[in-house]
């Protein structure tokens, strides 16, 4: 079995660090937000169920990164190939920026770049058969997000894991 480590109750610590410089930044380069998305995401590697909120600039904002939106998102998995290999409760968290693409008969284009925190529950241990990268903690993804009318569509793949995920929601 695995022993914990310092590095292991240093995890969130370091995420909330990540989360709180992102939302400064955030904050202190526009107005609050035009427009927000709430999404519902899947992961099915693991099975995972999570919410990822997307918060999209003011048009007139006029801020020097008014363009570029952000993201959060946090998922939990326990089913699926993780528990297959005996790691249970496959926490994912997750933070990014959203990068507007040109747009199409009405629908916005965002390709979304966020780095990944993973927590895995206690008491696995590293399988041969699996590759390394997935006992690593953090990780980033790559991913693209359209909005159409009143709902919106995100697919992200964790690069380092090849861990695909996809999202479904609606602005508010």
């Amino acid at each position: 079995m695995k022993e914990p480590t310092n590095s292991d109750t240093a995890w969130l610590s370091t995420f909330v660090t990540i989360i709180v410089l992102t939302l400064s930044l955030s904050l202190c380069t526009r107005p609050a937000p035009a427009q927000s998305v709430a999404s519902v995401t899947y992961h099915a590697v693991d099975h995972g169920i999570g919410l990822r909120a997307d918060l999209y600039p003011a048009k007139e904002s006029k801020a020097l990164f008014k363009r570029f939106g952000s993201y959060y998102a946090v998922t939990y998995g326990n089913w699926g190939l993780y528990k297959r290999f005996g790691i249970d409760h496959h926490v994912t968290l997750t933070s990014g920026i959203l990068i507007p693409l040109k747009s199409c008969n009405e629908w916005l284009y965002n390709l979304s770049l966020g780095v990944n925190y993973h927590h895995l529950g206690k008491g696995y241990i590293e399988h041969y058969t699996v590759a390394p990268n997935i006992y690593k903690s953090w990780s980033y993804e790559l991913g693209l997000s359209v909005r159409m009318k009143r709902t919106a569509v995100c697919i992200a793949t964790d690069i380092r894991r090849f861990e695909p995920g996809v999202g479904f929601g609606f602005f508010f």
